[in-house]
């Protein structure tokens, strides 16, 4: 939910007006698509619930700015890249995405693994990892 929320939230930065994500969290989705949450429990744990449900708040508000949007499902084994990615720009025990800013600092302020994903970040900007519309 978070990565959604992060690139809808770049898109909307960006001023762009045809915007698609995709997630391989199926029952995230399903929430989306329910609308606003008030007093809906979203999962087992109530502040977890309260949580998530700021977050589809944000997705929607999101996705009402943003011109064509489209929120799709992606299967897991296609989104591994991905998944693995957005659980380690995670800061601990947040669920907080870092920020571009957090990277914007020399190499030696960073720990190793800060390194290592701004390194994956400014690599794949230009699709060398990963490349767009093709295999790596």
């Amino acid at each position: 939910m978070q990565g959604i929320s992060c690139g809808f939230r770049k898109a909307k930065d960006l001023n762009l007006q045809n915007v698609e994500l995709a997630s391989d969290c199926l029952p995230a989705l399903r929430e989306v698509d329910r609308g606003i949450v008030v007093h809906r429990v979203i999962g087992q744990y109530l502040d977890r619930s309260r949580r998530m449900g700021k977050i589809i708040n944000e997705i929607i508000k999101y996705k009402l700015v943003i011109g064509q949007s489209v929120l799709m499902h992606m299967f897991r084994g296609g989104n591994e890249v991905a998944n693995s990615f957005s659980q380690m720009c995670t800061k601990p025990g947040e669920e907080v995405p870092y920020y571009q800013a957090n990277f914007d600092v020399e190499d030696n302020q960073l720990d190793a693994k800060h390194r290592r994903i701004k390194r994956f970040l400014k690599s794949d900007a230009e699709g060398t990892l990963y490349p767009i519309g093709g295999s790596p």
